[in-house]
Parts: structure tokens; sequence; C-alpha cells
């Protein structure tokens, strides 16, 4: 997942069907004919705010589902929708925002739920318009910060994160527990989609107090296994997880901090040349550095385990000044694959005012620097620059280039733009980023830092020629992404999720809150998750003549 933790606590204080064979892009190679502030967005946005005032976020409750019913444009159309009642809670246990779906014939997700005891729901969204809930991993002790699944449906995995623990009775108590001892009993309760609670399977019989990977085994998603954790040592944290299957190894991607001790050993495939020294603080976060950890799925036995494999600090301290912002965030993000044309393995790494950074892993603790774009020497205050928060490769070739999404998350309006920007890059030499496309939020609407990322891009991901973004309060926006329309794309759609949950939601925010859009495959067939509604399935259509291309922003320079 993939998002600062403070800047999240200001925003939850307040805050059977068949596929359409539908084209989501028109054929043609003509660049479409756009529109400023067509109504569509303008009501997608403001919903039915004045748009003229633009000191601040449009003037409405934002938590009111009743003021954001039909903001949608109709070239986006529900096919299924699913409000996950929690058993556990008794009600929508609510803040699910990260997930991951599998492909195959059989489609399986997961989401969790950000700051309570519900680590993962489980779903089969294979028939689009009959969304199941299978069930729920309940961890009191380990509050989820990101979860994902392989693309065969055998594993989830979970980052596991103790910051986000309650401090409310019971919980304090165990939780002083947890802290003298270092470990705690593991029981994991498993819960089905009615609520009742089964015996669950453990691979281990206790987990750390701490910052977390863990593995479950979801060879009968209606009851799964937990099957092992690995521990995160020398104080750092773990912020994103992501899964890649490649030519048989199983591999797992995480994100985090980490503490700076005095002296920083080498670390095999990236040294560090130089000790780091305690003074003086990185701002906002201390002594910290970004780190990115591979681990991999290996057989014990009958067991299955998470197997340290490499750990990544994307920083020469021989020429990098310790001082300076770059070196430390919590806005990280990664993903790895097996590169279509050099058919090496090839992790993208986000790295907030870091830049994106692209390293070949060459073997176990072997690894090599192949490029950096979009760094930001310090701290850039107009967000321009710099927060780059996501990378998702585009899998295979689009006429003979390999490209790469990647996007920024900030945090209030950026000085210069209405949101964050979302690039589409050429990485076909992963040593190369070269800059094709760009988008951002067409309208103007300015909100404060106070109220956190409330229209921020998250994750964005092109399918086909529709590039589709994730904007918080803002809900799924659709662009054109077609050659005839680069640099600069045009708005095409928006869908702003307005369901209704089951019952009063346990942990609630802004409505819509969307942090995921996922392909579930086929042509403009969409998994969302909202933060209090739940999960949605969803198809869209393409450019629609009731849905004009909106003109994009002006001045939207690149960030890197």
């Amino acid at each position: 997942m993939r998002v600062l933790l403070a800047a999240f606590l200001l925003v939850s204080g307040f805050l059977a069907g068949c596929a359409s064979t539908s084209s989501p892009t028109p054929t043609s190679g003509a660049p479409l004919v756009t529109q400023a502030n067509p109504d569509w967005a303008v009501k997608a946005i403001f919903a039915g705010a004045d748009p003229l005032d633009t000191d601040h976020a449009p003037e409405h409750d934002h938590a009111n589902r009743s003021l954001h019913k039909g903001l949608s444009t109709p070239n986006f159309e529900v096919q299924g929708h699913n409000g996950i009642t929690s058993g556990y809670f008794e009600q929508p246990a609510g803040t699910y925002y990260c997930g991951d779906v599998s492909a195959g014939p059989r489609q399986i997700a997961v989401v969790h739920s950000f700051q309570t005891d519900v680590a993962i729901e489980v779903l089969d969204v294979t028939n689009r318009s009959n969304v199941q809930a299978l069930g729920e991993l309940v961890l009191p002790y380990v509050f989820t910060y990101d979860a994902a699944i392989f693309s065969d449906a055998s594993y989830a995995v979970i980052a596991g994160n103790p910051d986000l623990a309650s401090d409310k009775p019971p919980i304090a108590a165990m939780r002083a527990e947890a802290e003298r001892t270092g470990r705690v009993p593991f029981q994991p309760q498993w819960r089905d989609a009615c609520g009742n609670l089964h015996a669950m399977k453990s691979n281990v019989d206790s987990i750390p107090y701490g910052y977390s990977a863990i593995l479950v085994d979801l060879s009968d998603p209606t009851n799964p296994t937990v099957a092992s954790f690995y521990e995160y040592p020398g104080g750092r944290n773990v912020h994103s997880i992501s899964t890649a299957l490649i030519d048989g190894t199983r591999y797992v991607v995480t994100s985090g901090l980490m503490a700076i001790p005095c002296t920083l050993p080498s670390i095999t495939g990236n040294p560090v040349a130089n000790p780091v020294p305690c003074e003086p603080q990185v701002p906002r976060f201390g002594n910290a550095l970004s780190h990115f950890d591979f681990l991999t799925v290996t057989d014990v036995g009958p067991r299955h385990q998470l197997t340290p494999y490499l750990v990544y600090i994307p920083t020469d301290q021989a020429h990098l000044d310790p001082s300076l912002l770059y070196l430390s965030n919590g806005h990280t993000d990664a993903t790895l694959e097996k590169h279509p044309v050099t058919n090496q393995l090839i992790a993208y790494l986000a790295d907030w005012d870091g830049g994106l950074h692209i390293i070949r892993l060459d073997g176990p603790q072997q690894a090599t620097a192949l490029t950096t774009w979009g760094q930001q020497p310090g701290s850039d205050p107009t967000q321009m620059n710099g927060h780059i928060h996501s990378a998702s490769p585009v899998p295979g070739l689009r006429d003979g280039k390999h490209l790469l999404v990647v996007g920024q998350e900030v945090i209030g309006r950026p000085g210069g733009r209405s949101s964050g920007q979302v690039a589409i890059v050429d990485v076909t030499n992963p040593a190369v980023v070269l800059r094709l496309a760009k988008w951002t939020l067409p309208l103007d609407v300015q909100w404060p830092p106070s109220q956190g990322e409330m229209f921020s891009t998250h994750y964005a991901i092109l399918v086909n020629d529709t590039l589709y973004v994730s904007l918080y309060h803002g809900g799924v926006w659709a662009a054109d992404a077609r050659k005839a329309n680069w640099p600069d794309l045009a708005s095409i759609g928006a869908f702003v999720p307005d369901g209704d949950p089951a019952g009063t939601v346990f942990r609630a925010g802004p409505t819509p809150e969307v942090l995921e859009v996922l392909a579930t495959g086929g042509d403009g067939n969409l998994l969302v998750f909202d933060g209090t509604t739940g999960a949605y399935t969803v198809h869209f259509t393409g450019v629609d003549p009731r849905v004009p291309p909106t003109t994009p922003w002006a001045d939207n320079p690149w960030i890197g």
C-alpha cells in the first residue's frame, strides 16, 4: 500500500455476469477533440458544489454518501458490489484500502482493513455480478498496512505494522505483554462469510510483535492456513507489499523505512561507501533510510516459508548528503518483473523524493543499480517534483516498447497542478527512462494538507489504451492513452463509488475513498475497493458521446 501513516491518520480522523465486448478506446488513431470542464467532470469532483470556489475542497460533507450518489459517468457500468460485512465486527470493518486480485479461471481477491483487527478479507470475484465474500483473517496484534496475492491465488501476503495498533483495552494489555516478550501467542481467527468462527490452521504458534511479512496459504480460500512470517530486523518497518511469480520462483517484495545506525554495514550488491553520521537529523523522520526487502517462498519439508533474498538500500552514501529528505520517507513501493526484452529480473522502486530506482537482481544478495529517474534533492514544498509513490510495469510490449506507469502521491494540492501526476514512460532499455505521456486531474480543485490526500493520485494501471487512476475521494478516472494523445492525456470518464455499506461502518472515513484500481482481465473489466462501501466490479465501455473528453491540464511539467 504504500501511503504515509501520519497523513492517513489525518484523513481517517474525518475522514454471474458476462464481460462486455465493447472497446474501451476508439480504434481510430486520430487525437480526441476535447472540451474544457465538461459537466460530467465538474459533477464527478464537485458533487454540486460551486467549482469557482477553489479556496478549499468542495463544500459538502465528504462522509455523507447521499451527496455522492450518481456522480459516475455512464461509460462506467457497475457489474457487482459487495459491502464486505465483517463477521468479526458484525458490521463493515471499513477502511478497505489496498488489495490485489489473482488471474486465471477463478479470481480470488484480498483487501485489508487499515487500522483494525481485520488483516484481510478474501473475496471471489470470478462472477462479476456476484462478488462473494469467502471470509476474513483476524489478527488482533498485527495491524495491516498492505496485502497482495500471487497471480495463481496460491498465497496471500500481508504487511504487518504495529504502528497502527489500538491503545484501547484489552488490546493495550496484550500489547504490553507482547512488547515485553517480543512474541505473542498466535491464535489466528478465520470467520466465514456468515460470521461463523472456524479453527484456523497455522504452521507457527507465535508471531513477532513488530514489523513483519506474513504468508497465508490460500490453497483452500474458504479455510486458509497461516504458513510463515518474516520479521524485519534492525528497526526496519514495512509499508507496501507485492508478489511476483517468475520462472517457478515466488517473490515477495516489501518496502519501508529503517533506522540509520551510526555506522551502516555494506550490503552486497549495494555497498555503502562511508559510515552514516547520526547527525544531522533527517527532516520529519530522524535518521532513517528507505529500504526494499526481497523474499522468496521456499519449501521446508511439507511447509513453505518466507526466506530473505536481498535487502536493497537505494543510495550511495559516498555521494549523497544524509540530511536530505530523499533518504527518508514512508511513501515507498516496489514491483518486480522478468523484463520482456532483456529477460532479466528487474525491480522498479518508487522512493518518493528519492525518485524511481530501476535495479537488476543478479542473485541472492546481489543487485545492480541501473538508473534513477525523478529524484528531487531535498524537499519540494510545491509537490510538483518527487513524491513518486508507485511504479507499475505494463505486461509485454507495445509497438516494440516496454512501458512503465509511474505516479505521485501528494498531501494537499500541488502548487502548480490540480493533483499528483501519473506518467507513462518507456523502459525498453531498463537503464534509460524515456518520457511518453502524462496525466493529472483536469479540474482546479484545491484542498489543504490538513485534509491529507483528499484528491491525490494513488495507484494507476494501463490496460490496453486506457489509463485508470485511483484518486482517493475522487474515485477512479479514465484517460485515453493512445499515442495520438501524447503527451498530455484527456480524461474520458470517472467512477465514483456510491453503494451503501450493510450497516454502520466500524471505522468510517470520507466516501468514496479509493486507493486501488485493479484489472480483472478482459477489456475494461476492473475491481475497485472503496474504504467504507467495499468492493465493486466495474466495466468501462470506452469513449462515449455523452462524456466529452476533457481538455488536459494546461501546465503539467514532468515529475522526472
